[in-house]
């Protein structure tokens, strides 16, 4: 009969060797220094909470398994839950944890493929959020595999459970069709090969007394953004390299080479593009720059009345509704100001759904009530309304006409900002309306708002969704979307304004 077996776990999980393949330093950080780490955002919880729901659903695609219950800080008494589960015979084991070489992990799902107790053959199902196998999963499958194998599990094949894009709901998830199996053994065969000697680079950065040093580059942000960016940008100049727009890590390591960080330091004869040159220009005059008769031209474009229109969206991987697929948008709200004639008053008007049901029917009604057959539909980044607009005129074929019609009508503020018309050191290179809309008006800035980002929104609505909120909660969360999402068209309104006066 064969033995498994489970050594001491000495602080290595799968986690941690993800976060040692992407950088040293953050790995050394995330052993000695906990101290550094940056405590969780919301968005990263909210995509912890998404994995977590969509692991649990994914186990009732193999009924009748044993969950080892005990979380990570228990991984000893897990291991032994584990080798009970696998010595009864259950079909399937969830969370199932080993630890070898000091390396522990959990297995989202492991399946009996034949035999039974310590003989049993197995098949490895790690379960992701996501639509699409990525070679990060190959790697972190690779790492499972070899402590199973360590462990004296014998494996037959290794797959990767995530989303299926192309399902749709109609009534009640089926997890048949929600889930797509891709397997991924071959690859994972040949990863495996690369794990002894990573763990042991691992081992050697995690042994040296003094952290490592590591330049700001593309792994800071593959295949993850990584927490500790801010910390390593400690220390740049206020304007930097790295605020310029869109700057490659080629040209910022040739800079460093150069011994240059602040961007006001770059010679004139370092190849930059157009919009970067710009920036610059702005940076070392110390004020903005514009290019007026652009930004007249753009601005006569305008036909009045003018009706001033934000969204704001969620995207869950559970598709909550009929007629949605994984991460779909759901454009759940939407901020309305309208200007009949220049100078004229401004008029608000909002929708927000109760997220109990299905908002985009009211969204369309809004929409069809509140917006007339005339004049321009000023959105900030226009192709995002305009693509929501699509996904309602195609889900609800009877509004589509209407939904088109607006769509038609749309007129981008962002333009002057991106074609850097406008250019103001105080962007940051950034042409976001969270970094223009202070510069015309700073007690209009985003700090300080209890929703002051559109993930923060989402996040919101998408606690709204899940029903698990009181109600006072409840009520402060919607008085704040409210607040957010009409800070976005009122902002627009000001920038219109003093664009305006300035040209």
């Amino acid at each position: 009969m064969a033995t498994i077996q489970m050594k001491r776990n000495y602080g290595l999980s799968k986690s941690k060797y993800l976060t040692g393949l992407q950088c040293p330093k953050a790995l050394w950080i995330n052993i000695h220094r906990r101290d550094l780490m940056p405590p969780i955002d919301a968005s990263t919880q909210a995509i912890f909470d998404m994995g977590h729901e969509v692991g649990e659903l994914a186990q009732t695609r193999f009924p009748g398994g044993t969950l080892i219950s005990e979380n990570h800080f228990q991984i000893p008494q897990a291991e032994k839950s584990t080798l009970k589960a696998i010595a009864s015979d259950a079909p399937s084991i969830y969370e199932a944890t080993f630890t070898h070489e000091g390396v522990s992990v959990r297995l989202d799902i492991l399946v009996r493929a034949s035999g039974s107790g310590t003989d049993s053959v197995w098949d490895m199902v790690e379960v992701k959020s996501g639509t699409k196998v990525k070679d990060v999963n190959v790697s972190d499958l690779a790492l499972q595999r070899w402590v199973l194998t360590g462990a004296g599990l014998k494996i037959r094949k290794v797959y990767l459970m995530h989303l299926n894009r192309g399902y749709m709901r109609e009534g009640e998830l089926d997890v048949n069709e929600l889930f797509t199996l891709s397997e991924v053994t071959g690859a994972v065969a040949e990863r495996i090969e690369q794990v002894p000697e990573r763990l042991a680079e691992m081992h050697r950065t995690l042994a040296r007394e003094e952290m490592p040093e590591r330049e700001l580059g593309p792994h800071c942000r593959e295949p993850n953004d990584c927490l500790l960016l801010d910390y390593c940008r400690q220390g740049l100049p206020e304007f930097s390299i790295f605020d310029l727009p869109r700057i490659d890590w080629e040209k910022t390591a040739q800079l460093k080479e150069l011994g240059v960080l602040a961007a006001v330091d770059i010679p004139e004869e370092f190849p930059l593009s157009e919009a970067q040159r710009r920036h610059l220009e702005a940076a070392i005059r110390g004020k903005g720059i514009m290019d007026r008769k652009a930004i007249r031209e753009h601005l006569r474009t305008l036909e009045y009345p003018l009706y001033y229109l934000d969204f704001e969206t969620a995207m869950t991987g559970l598709p909550p509704f009929d007629g949605l697929r994984p991460y779909d948008t759901l454009t759940f709200q939407a901020s309305l100001h309208v200007q009949a004639e220049p100078g004229g008053a401004v008029e608000h008007f909002e929708y927000l759904g109760d997220g109990k049901n299905d908002p985009q029917p009211g969204l369309v009604e809004f929409l069809h009530e509140n917006i007339g057959p005339d004049g321009s539909v000023v959105a900030y980044n226009a192709s995002y309304e305009a693509d929501r607009l699509e996904e309602v005129a195609r889900r609800f074929p009877e509004a589509a006409a209407d939904m088109r019609a607006i769509k038609s009508r749309l007129w981008d503020l962002i333009v002057p900002f991106r074609n850097r018309d406008f250019v103001h050191p105080k962007q940051r290179g950034c042409a976001s309306m969270k970094k223009v809309l202070p510069i015309f008006d700073p007690e209009l800035a985003y700090d300080g708002m209890p929703i002051g980002r559109g993930d923060e929104a989402r996040i919101a609505y998408e606690r709204l969704m899940g029903g698990k909120v009181r109600k006072k909660e409840a009520d402060n969360i919607r008085k704040d979307l409210l607040a957010y999402c009409a800070r976005d068209t009122y902002g627009m309104v000001v920038i219109l304004d003093r664009l305006r006066e300035l040209v």
